[in-house]
């Protein structure tokens, strides 16, 4: 509607690939986001525009755009279009771009050797052309693209190269995603510290993603209380925001964060489309299955076992179960008698584990994870 109303002469085509970018633009600076559905329908249009500088500026903002969204298709047919019109017009300045767009793709992909060789095509073009913006996408590409393959020190390494000034969204973003690394290298403080400095520097989508997935896998690796509210909070900003790509770095360095949405039913589907995207189904096929398994477990149970099994499980002892539900203590102990019964476990410890994470204290469960396995 905003569209219709800033350009009412559908013909005004050029005008219309201008107000998009300039949205896009402010939508990746500001950490909102409009949707694609105007950008993807203005995109169709583009072969209306006759001047190739214009059409290879839109395609570079929403090119970034739907690589980091996920969408592999449509990023492709961007990267495509741009390399065609580079090489008609002799555009040698939008081909590195195009590259850049290309290993946010095999990011997303988990195409390691591409990401590096894109990244490394892309720096010597930067260096050539004195370029410093594209030299610092490539070091937070390069970095990410080495916390997603678990080498989180020298993640950490590559994150300092960059020293020159950039804008403040780039900052954000290298920040960002060094404080990933920091948090995947078990830098707890620094690496808070870290994504705290990446939201002061700017409200950008990466740094607000990026620094929120930092907060989660630091509660998750510290077993904290809410581990589980830190991973969903995330997660959800990865996907209000459309930027997948920070996500899936961020669950490939610390598995647990994905593990840990994927048994919660409350963001289980949207985990499960996410790992499809990035290919990686496989790898947690067994968390999918277990988590499936144990939810039916969970609800064979009446809602008073519930409530008791959830504060077995953060520990409490049939005593203080019993003052907190205001029953007697002998009743705590026929209820647990019946929900070991129902689960067919024989411990506490065994029952306590059929509790969806959303409901539970990660560093309860995590002991209690310890226990069975180290009996």
């Amino acid at each position: 509607m905003l569209l219709q109303r800033l350009h009412p002469d559908p013909e005004d085509v050029e005008g219309l690939v201008v107000y998009v970018s300039r949205r896009l633009g402010l939508d990746s600076r500001f950490g909102t986001h409009g949707g694609f559905e105007e950008p993807r329908r203005v995109y169709r249009l583009l072969h209306r525009v006759r001047d190739p500088v214009l059409r290879c500026s839109f395609r570079n903002i929403y090119g970034f755009a739907v690589a980091s969204a996920g969408d592999i298709d449509e990023a492709r047919l961007v990267v495509s279009d741009q390399l065609e019109d580079a090489s008609r017009y002799r555009l040698d300045f939008v081909v590195p771009h195009a590259q850049l767009i290309s290993a946010l793709i095999a990011l997303v992909l988990g195409d390691f050797p591409r990401v590096f060789e894109a990244i490394n095509d892309v720096e010597r073009a930067g260096k050539a052309n004195g370029d410093d913006l594209l030299t610092a996408n490539v070091v937070s590409i390069r970095t990410r693209c080495l916390i997603a393959q678990g080498s989180f020190g020298e993640a950490v390494r590559e994150s300092l190269r960059w020293t020159g000034a950039v804008t403040p969204s780039m900052l954000g973003e290298l920040l960002a995603s060094r404080s990933l690394a920091l948090a995947c290298s078990d830098e707890y403080q620094q690496a808070i510290k870290t994504a705290g400095a990446a939201i002061q520097a700017t409200e950008a989508t990466e740094a607000k993603v990026a620094s929120a997935a930092t907060r989660a896998v630091v509660a998750i690796s510290r077993g904290d209380v809410d581990a589980f509210d830190r991973a969903h909070a995330a997660f959800q900003s990865a996907l209000t925001l459309e930027c997948l790509e920070c996500f899936i770095t961020a669950y490939r360095g610390c598995p647990a964060l994905a593990e840990l949405l994927l048994r919660s039913k409350v963001t289980r589907e949207d985990m499960r489309r996410v790992i499809a995207v990035a290919g990686d189904t496989e790898a947690f096929a067994a968390v999918t299955r277990n988590s499936e398994k144990h939810d039916g477990a969970w609800n064979c149970l009446s809602p008073r076992e519930q409530e008791v099994l959830v504060l077995v499980a953060n520990g409490h002892p049939n005593r203080d179960i019993a003052k907190t539900l205001y029953i007697a203590e002998a009743t705590v102990k026929v209820h647990v008698s019946h929900i070991l019964e129902k689960l067919g476990v024989r411990s506490r410890t065994a029952a306590a584990l059929r509790v969806p994470f959303h409901k539970r204290s990660t560093r309860r469960v995590s002991q209690a994870v310890a226990e069975i396995e180290n009996p």
